[in-house]
């Protein structure tokens, strides 16, 4: 048995043998990368392979390799026989990249109620050239295709685990799978309570401040009613502040939210009297 160096003096140049690979371009983390050696004149030959530059111990005609860690590396290929041996081919540099992260947000996020429209979204960290699959509960919904999946009127049959990936060139290329988002669904229509600081009577020219407390989820829009106004005050947080109550500030006061599009109301709170009194 001859060395390597030993063929490159002894045996006579069978040209220079072409080495390919599948998949062609830059691959992800995890994927399986086949190499094919193939010699210039076609006979019964030995193949020898190089990866940057150290060679191992594989002498068939294809070489695959899953890639577990990003970044660049170079294979080479030789063929042998008796009298006669090949160049080394041309290098062929594989390129690997971070196998892309889906992430799925919600919105409304966690809990919530029956008729609500809700829309899932899948994000993917490099691009919006992908194909969208949603799984609910690991199974795969076939309607939602999509990088949006929502739904107009929810009810309890959707609650579960949702997750989505990405997938390009028939699926050969894609994302990680998400981390999955529980959807939770209730039946029961949220009702608010209402408060107010100070508790008791309020003397004219001091401040009031009432409360809508809401417990379940968020993104809440809040309404305001008083039983002398035909329309409704409107609030980011569930805090309404009359600043310099005066004696017609008093009265009852009712609140309740809102969310999505179209607006998905609670029920109103019960209602809270607010008594103004002079100095």
């Amino acid at each position: 048995p001859y060395s390597l160096c030993d063929l490159k003096g002894l045996l006579a140049l069978a040209g220079k043998a072409r080495l390919r690979v599948d998949p062609q371009s830059s691959v992800y983390t995890g994927d399986t990368v086949t190499l094919s050696c193939e010699p210039r004149y076609p006979s019964d030959w030995s193949f020898y392979w190089k990866i940057n530059s150290q060679d191992i111990n594989h002498h068939q005609s294809t070489f695959s390799i899953t890639e577990s860690h990003p970044g660049e590396t170079e294979f080479r290929c030789l063929t042998w026989r008796k009298h006669s041996h090949s160049e080394y081919s041309d290098p062929i540099r594989i390129t690997v990249r971070e196998r892309p992260t889906a992430t799925v947000n919600v919105q409304p996020a966690g809990h919530v109620f029956i008729r609500e429209r809700v829309t899932l979204t899948c994000e993917i960290e490099s691009g919006d050239d992908w194909n969208y699959e949603w799984y609910k509960n690991n199974n795969l919904l076939r309607h939602a295709q999509r990088k949006k999946y929502e739904i107009s009127n929810v009810d309890q049959t959707h609650a579960g685990n949702y997750t989505c990936k990405g997938t390009q060139s028939t699926g050969r290329i894609y994302t990680h799978t998400s981390a999955a988002v529980t959807l939770t669904v209730s039946a029961v229509k949220v009702k608010p309570t209402i408060t107010s600081n100070p508790e008791g009577a309020a003397l004219t020219g001091n401040t009031v401040t009432l409360y809508c407390k809401l417990h379940q989820s968020a993104g809440w829009t809040f309404y305001w009613s008083k039983h002398t106004q035909s329309s409704e005050n409107e609030t980011i947080t569930n805090v309404y502040t009359i600043s310099s109550v005066s004696l017609s500030d008093g009265g009852q006061y009712w609140c309740r939210a809102g969310r999505g599009n179209p607006v998905y109301y609670t029920h109103y709170s019960d209602a809270l009297w607010v008594n103004v009194t002079g100095e």
